[in-house]
C-alpha cells in the first residue's frame, strides 16, 4: 500500500516540519487566535522552549549610557578631569548633577 503524503500534509495528518502523524487540525490550531498554522503543537512547543532558553538581552538606554559615561568620568582623578574642563567645558555641568 502506497502512502500519499501530499495528502496527509493537506488533511493535517502530518507535520511537515517534523513528519510526525498529528490528530487533525486541531494540532495545528494557535492558541491565542484559533488559526490554522503550518507547524504542529509539537514543533512550535519546541521552538518556545529554546527562544526560552535564550538570554534576553537589550541594548542600554540613552539614559543608561548618559549614567555609565558619569560614573566612569567620576573616577578619573582630579588633574585629569581639570584637562577634560579646558577641553569641554560643557563636562563641568553634565557631572555637577
Amino acid at each position: 500500500m502506497e502512502i500519499n503524503y501530499n495528502d496527509m500534509y493537506s488533511n493535517y495528518l502530518m507535520c511537515k516540519n517534523c513528519n510526525r502523524k498529528t490528530q487533525g487540525p486541531e494540532d495545528y490550531k494557535n492558541t491565542k487566535t484559533g488559526k490554522v498554522t503550518k507547524t504542529c503543537a509539537k514543533c512550535r512547543s519546541c521552538v518556545l522552549r529554546s527562544l526560552a532558553k535564550r538570554p534576553q538581552t537589550k541594548p542600554p538606554t540613552i539614559k543608561q549610557q548618559i549614567d555609565i559615561m558619569k560614573r566612569a568620568l567620576r573616577t578619573f582623578d582630579e588633574e585629569t578631569l581639570k584637562s577634560l574642563y579646558d577641553i569641554q567645558p560643557k563636562l563641568k555641568f553634565i557631572l555637577s548633577d
